[in-house]
């Protein structure tokens, strides 16, 4: 069942030497099975991921990895593929004691959590560093950040617009959940102004 799957599957002895791959970790790694076989499993990862891999290469018998846990290979061209896998020890018709690697390829996932990482980490920067006043508002009117420059020019800040002071929501442009169909990504700024509630017996204009 394992060899036929298109999950890429991978056999070890108890040195840890590969004894067999399927298809699917041939096409995953881009590396030839004959170059494969015989090979330690650990030529193919990263030197600074080998401490990670030798503490959990030898699980108790009949013992499986958490499902979750995350790793990584270097493909032919150099590449890191990452993986979650389940191991499992098995048992060949000599009686020898094997370990069997079945991988779920999530190298498109990991990339693209990474980027959401560095794009809410430049996010961060612009609301700390940015002279001017900042809101960030989802398409239901709940209020996702703000910075101490926008908290300054309104005071109090709402969990929701829809209990914001009207010169507020005019100046944002909010007056319900389609208020925002008009923006599009990439598309030019709405520019507006207004003057908004500010400390009691002040008014800002913004």
């Amino acid at each position: 069942l394992y060899w036929h799957s298109p999950f890429p599957a991978i056999l070890e002895d108890g040195h840890f030497r590969i004894v067999d791959v399927n298809q699917a970790f041939v096409d995953y790694t881009g590396w030839s099975r004959n170059r494969l076989v015989g090979m330690d499993t650990l030529t193919l990862v990263p030197i600074e991921d080998h401490l990670l891999w030798e503490s959990t290469r030898d699980p108790p018998a009949g013992a499986e990895l958490p499902a979750l846990m995350e790793r990584r290979l270097v493909d032919a061209q150099g590449r890191d593929r990452w993986f979650r896998g389940a191991r499992r020890q098995v048992t060949d018709t000599e009686g020898r004691a094997l370990c069997l690697t079945v991988m779920q390829d999530c190298t498109a996932e990991r990339a693209a959590r990474e980027r959401a990482e560095r794009s809410l980490s430049e996010l961060d920067q612009w609301f700390e560093l940015s002279p001017v006043g900042m809101l960030a508002f989802d398409g239901a009117g709940l209020v996702l950040r703000s910075n101490a420059v926008f908290e300054a020019l309104v005071g109090r800040v709402p969990v929701l617009l829809s209990e914001a002071p009207p010169g507020l929501n005019d100046l944002l442009g909010w007056h319900g959940p389609r208020s925002l169909g008009a923006l599009q990504p990439g598309g030019e700024a709405a520019e507006r102004r207004g003057w908004v509630a500010a400390l009691p017996g002040a008014r800002s204009r913004s």
